[in-house]
């Protein structure tokens, strides 16, 4: 495919619930939390990370779309100090390719004597952007590749769609079609409410005759006979 946009990150915008596992013969739980968002402008996507792996708090923030080719990076920052560079191409089908290297993801690697020395993650996200599912592997030759972790993700929102530039998500969705819009039937009158054409004459008709108008009363007493 071309160059990435902003339109292909918009389909993971959202908050999402997190579960898996560290794959391997005694499998660590991975539950916990992600949020996809907007940055400024809409140019990158920020992913804030909470999950806890194999009972371990982790939290991340990564910052998405930094144009790198046909591709863009992701920076992640996380709680121990870490800093992070993955690559993200995105295909023609909405399917997320991640690339990395084994200092990525460390709170899953628990085997010392299998150092990882690069990573990589098919994430694939559902038609109705309800739900994604991430296959992460890892190669300890950088060659031969294992399965490592398997992640899905729940949204608890609502998905975000019509928005012709993908991640402009605070403003009113653009209208299905250019067609003509459908208006309200008039009213019927209320007979509670004064109409201007049913105003006493020496009354304000600002009000719709209910008001008297401004001014000194009159002095002129009626004659008699």
């Amino acid at each position: 495919m071309g160059a990435m946009t902003r339109t292909d990150l918009a389909p993971a915008v959202g908050r999402w619930r997190t579960e898996g596992h560290v794959l391997g013969d005694d499998p660590a739980p991975v539950t916990g939390s992600d949020v996809y968002e907007p940055g400024p402008g809409g140019h990158v996507l920020v992913h804030s990370v909470d999950v806890l792996v194999g009972g371990t708090p982790v939290q991340a923030l990564e910052i998405i779309g930094e144009r790198d080719g046909d591709a863009m990076l992701a920076r992640s920052y996380d709680d121990a100090g870490d800093v992070t560079l993955m690559r993200v191409r995105i295909d023609d089908d909405g399917v997320w390719h991640v690339t990395g290297g084994g200092d990525v993801a460390r709170a899953g690697q628990f085997d010392p004597d299998a150092p990882t020395v690069a990573v990589r993650s098919t994430l694939r996200i559902a038609p109705d952007r309800r739900t994604m599912t991430a296959l992460w592997e890892r190669a300890e030759d950088g060659v031969t590749w294992q399965p490592w972790m398997d992640v899905r993700f729940t949204r608890e929102d609502e998905p975000v769609s019509g928005y012709p530039d993908g991640m402009d998500t605070d403003s009113t969705p653009p209208p299905a079609d250019d067609g003509p819009q459908e208006t309200a039937p008039p009213l019927p009158d209320d007979p509670r409410v004064p109409r201007l054409e049913d105003a006493d004459p020496t009354r304000s008709k600002e009000l719709g005759g209910a008001a008297p108008a401004v001014g000194p009363e009159s002095t002129e007493q009626p004659e008699t006979d």
